[in-house]
């Protein structure tokens, strides 16, 4: 149409200027004002073009995705405001998006927040579940490079909801289900790691099943280990219910079957990673000899994420050769008195050694977590009741001293894992993820009195996490560990 506009407007140029021109003129210069006509033609064809809206197609593909069933999908992307949607979270065929609506969850830059419907069950809507889209961040974030330490950051405020809740996820350890126990606050669900000079990205379940197709996972060591497998089971029970194959009468290890992934989860306890026996209060740990009820069964796994810390405070005795080298400064006993730094060190360079010799699968160490009781211990009335998060924002001496023997704990851990990556021709196979500093600054993350209280047992947890809670976090850094292995 707009070719032919621009010829009609020549035509009717030329005879204007053959009718209106005297003779004598028209044969001189009549070629060059029939040049300096088409001249012109041509720049209002090209205006005409470039002042005219392009063509936009409703719907952008980003790239396939895939769906519970392990079909493939492709991911929509609103063209007012491009968030991908999780396309785990859409059962029915992708339908396009129409360019003059807005998606449920699409935020206008310049209007008021437009929300989904929330579907209002036990928990206030603002914790519950909706689709994984609002995990996505909606500007391009700075990509990763190796040289992004992830474990030095900040909490920031999101106004995401959580990856799960109580009444989306059935497997929430009692305790640790801060929600179903009254927590009236829900702030401390409202916050994202961000890493100094990076983006951390979203975990995203359907994704993370994805990417362990096939494979078996298992994590080693105590509750809170326990804690952080959890977390991520709830996470993926939001794309597809497991199968449990096993559960400890005491809580202590499961496994659980994704069938449609062909993906098993399971921990294994072993709060020491070493073996060990107990005589009334003491425990007799014998710190070269790896725990049999672990080693028995590695081999079968791809990926063993492994943790040890808290119960090394515990009343001890060490072993080494079957002979006794000391015991815990705590622990009362005539022996040489052997500090938990040294006693640390000695059982990593055991564990690490034979993880990296024996075992063919990947080893990710997470390090030592932080707890906040104050006012006392998990012993001695202990609490924690504080509703937000420490922040850099009020300078760095409003923040408490970052406790002196989580940090050495921290240090020697990372220590031992570097020199046994150093000693490994494929040190792809031993990874690290550090949550030490990340863990300190969320003091309105645990439990706290918001728990069932077993026997024997303090009326504050300020050491577990609550669930969802800070601890998801760490499933971002193992989702971003996994994909530089697999993906």
């Amino acid at each position: 149409m707009k070719d032919v506009k621009g010829l009609t407007w020549l035509y009717g140029m030329k005879l204007h200027l053959s009718m209106n021109w005297p003779t004598s003129l028209s044969a001189a210069g009549g070629s060059v004002l029939v040049l300096v006509a088409i001249v012109s033609v041509l720049f209002l064809n090209v205006w005409w073009f470039l002042d005219s809206p392009p063509h936009q197609p409703n719907v952008i593909f980003l790239g396939a995705g895939e769906g519970a069933d392990g079909t493939a999908m492709h991911a929509k992307v609103d063209p007012i405001f491009p968030v991908p949607v999780d396309p785990s979270e859409e059962d029915a065929p992708v339908v396009p998006v129409e360019a003059n609506q807005t998606s449920p969850s699409v935020k206008l830059l310049n209007d008021v927040p437009v929300e989904p419907i929330p579907d209002v069950r036990a928990v206030p809507a603002e914790v519950n579940r909706t689709s994984q889209v609002t995990r996505e961040s909606p500007l391009s974030p700075q990509p990763l490079s190796e040289t992004c330490d992830l474990s030095e950051g900040e909490w920031i405020p999101d106004p995401s909801p959580p990856l799960y809740t109580n009444e989306t996820c059935p497997y929430i350890q009692l305790s640790q289900n801060c929600l179903k126990n009254g927590r009236p606050d829900r702030d401390y669900l409202q916050w994202r790691w961000k890493p100094f000079g990076c983006e951390l990205p979203p975990f995203i379940a359907a994704r993370f099943l994805k990417l362990m197709r096939g494979k078996k996972m298992v994590f080693i060591g105590d509750s809170l280990a326990r804690n952080h497998m959890q977390a991520l089971l709830c996470a993926l029970t939001q794309v597809e219910d497991p199968v449990n194959l096993f559960s400890d009468p005491k809580d202590k290890q499961y496994k659980w079957f994704f069938s449609s992934y062909n993906f098993t989860l399971t921990n294994l306890w072993s709060p020491f990673l070493v073996n060990y026996t107990v005589e009334g209060d003491i425990y007799n740990l014998y710190l070269d000899v790896p725990e049999k009820i672990w080693v028995s069964e590695l081999a079968q796994y791809d990926v063993a994420v492994i943790s040890t810390g808290y119960w090394y405070y515990r009343k001890s005795l060490y072993h080494t050769n079957s002979k006794i080298v000391g015991a815990s400064p705590n622990s009362g006993l005539n022996a040489t008195r052997v500090e938990i730094l040294s006693t640390m060190r000695s059982v990593l360079s055991n564990v690490l050694m034979h993880l990296t010799t024996v075992y063919r699968g990947v080893t990710i160490f997470r390090t030592i977590t932080v707890d906040h009781f104050e006012h006392g211990s998990w012993s001695n009335g202990g609490l924690c009741n504080r509703t937000s998060p420490f922040s850099h924002r009020h300078g760095d001496d409003s923040l408490p001293p970052f406790p002196w023997m989580n940090s050495e704990i921290s240090k020697v851990q990372k220590q031992e894992v570097d020199k046994a990556m150093t000693s490994m021709s494929d040190s792809s196979r031993l990874k690290m993820i550090n949550v030490t500093y990340s863990s300190y600054l969320r003091p309105d993350g645990h439990p706290g009195p918001y728990r069932i209280q077993q026997l024997n047992e303090p009326a504050n947890d300020c050491l577990h996490w609550c669930m969802p809670g800070p601890i998801d976090m760490w499933n971002q850094l193992v989702y971003h560990t996994l994909q530089g292995i697999f993906g």
